[in-house]
């Protein structure tokens, strides 16, 4: 391999680490604006009423709010927000979490693509996968991330504003 062949490996590897340590900052500040909106509404709107323990993993607090959305009258002007919000969060989270959760396989592209392995657990056995990870994918994920947390942030707010 010449020195410009490891030069744009390099610059390769070097935009997959960027792009997986913006989905991993990105996607924090989102959940934990959902996180947010789960303390409002537990806490503020009889939530506590629905669950009786605030709920931490992901699918949980999508199951809880849409509970809440349907169930909470004072909310009820939240609700198709709320639920295009969670449809978002659910969309996103299958991405980020085979990247977050996978393994780069291979330190060098293929046509800009990386090679992931993830273990799924199936009927309580181990699967190996593997899919690829394109570069030129992370322009439009990292929009949607960014569009996420800005839609989780709007509904935060509104919430509180209908709180005061």
């Amino acid at each position: 391999m010449t020195d410009k062949e490891n030069d744009a490996d390099d610059n390769d590897l070097d935009t997959l680490y960027r792009a997986v340590g913006f989905i991993v900052v990105q996607w924090g500040q989102a959940e934990q604006t959902l996180d947010m909106i789960v303390a409002i509404i537990f806490q503020d709107f009889g939530g506590n009423k629905i669950e009786k323990q605030i709920p931490i993993m992901l699918k949980q607090k999508i199951k809880y709010l849409r509970k809440c959305f349907n169930k909470i009258p004072d909310i009820s002007d939240c609700k198709t927000t709320g639920n295009e919000l969670l449809d978002q969060f659910k969309k996103l989270s299958e991405k980020r979490n085979e990247i977050i959760h996978g393994a780069v396989s291979t330190t060098t592209s293929n046509n800009g693509a990386y090679s992931f392995a993830k273990i799924d657990i199936i009927n309580e056995y181990h699967h190996v996968r593997e899919f690829d990870f394109e570069i030129n994918q992370f322009p439009k994920l990292s929009e949607d991330l960014v569009k996420l947390g800005s839609n989780a942030v709007k509904l935060a707010n509104q919430l509180l504003q209908i709180n005061q």
